[in-house]
């Protein structure tokens, strides 16, 4: 029963790192979205710019979900990064749905890609991280 009882509390420490992660990495795709868009409208950038802007923002802000859900969890980096990806490629998906932006098929697969990977791999960089020590 007591074995039970951790898992229990590490499945709950697990989806609340991965939900906070996610967040943090929203809201990092929101900031530099609303930088890029400033850019935009101060310069005058073509049109065909903004894919890979908005590219360049939604694969940081998985890159970041990714680093700190391996930092909050310090273990199984590509796997737990990869579910931060996943959750960010559904929230991209649903709000795609609901406001019916349509974008093309091959922009659709970089971005999936570029967040998997991105979100993978901030995983393993945020397992990896070195602890600091400090030294009396």
């Amino acid at each position: 029963m007591e074995k039970s009882k951790n898992t229990g509390n590490y499945l709950h420490h697990l989806i609340k790192s991965l939900l906070v992660s996610v967040g943090i990495g929203e809201i990092i795709t929101a900031v530099m979205l609303s930088i890029f868009a400033f850019l935009m409208s101060k310069w005058d950038l073509p049109l065909t710019v903004l894919d890979i802007l908005v590219w360049i923002a939604t694969v940081s802000g998985a890159s970041a979900a990714g680093y700190l859900s391996g930092r909050f969890l310090r273990e199984k980096g590509l796997l737990y990064g990869g579910l931060c990806g996943v959750v960010m490629v559904l929230i991209l998906l649903l709000c795609g749905v609901i406001l019916s932006h349509l974008t093309s098929a091959g922009m659709l697969t970089a971005k999936l890609v570029g967040i998997l990977a991105g979100s993978a791999i901030g995983g393993v960089l945020g397992v990896n991280k070195k602890q600091k020590r400090i030294k009396y």
